[in-house]
């Protein structure tokens, strides 16, 4: 998923520099003690723009949550972005973007690779292969975006849902 966001971005000049979180370990604990002595180091860097907070359940669970992303976010002069809706809620305070799966859209994604599956009786579920969600819910915490200087044309933004 990096590396694909990686080539895409590069298209616009846009660079991502990942950080990795099991450098020192995979599990929860040693995750979250990498993730607490770094996100903060690491965002405060001149050369960071905005945070992607990626949806994992190591990356980001209710060990590391307030503690380290929510806490981050809230000291830093650098917008949080998130593929969880709720995380750009005006409630929720934490990104300033979020892009979420459509549930309705991806279940109708799933149906069929199940359907292609049984229409063909000779192919085997992992030659399928991995598809990328094709529909997202897009938010925008307009409540946040003056804190890191940043505006939108509200009409420019017909897809996206206003949470102010």
């Amino acid at each position: 998923m990096i590396k694909v966001a990686t080539e895409q971005l590069a298209k616009e000049g846009i660079n991502i520099k990942a950080m990795n979180a099991e450098e020192y370990g995979t599990t929860n604990k040693e995750v979250n003690f990498y993730l607490q002595r770094n996100v903060l180091r690491e965002v405060y860097k001149k050369d960071t723009d905005l945070v992607w907070v990626i949806s994992d359940s190591v990356l980001l669970n209710s060990n590391n949550f307030a503690e380290v992303w929510v806490s981050a976010a809230r000291r830093n002069k650098k917008p949080f972005i998130a593929g969880i809706k709720a995380f750009s809620g005006i409630d929720m305070g934490f990104c300033v973007y979020s892009a979420a799966p459509n549930h309705t859209d991806l279940g109708n994604q799933i149906a069929e690779q199940v359907f292609t599956l049984m229409d063909d009786e000779e192919m085997k579920a992992d030659e399928v292969g991995v598809e990328y969600i094709l529909s997202v819910i897009k938010g925008v915490n307009m409540d946040i975006l003056p804190t890191y200087g940043l505006d939108v044309d509200k009409e420019k933004m017909a897809d996206v849902k206003v949470n102010e």
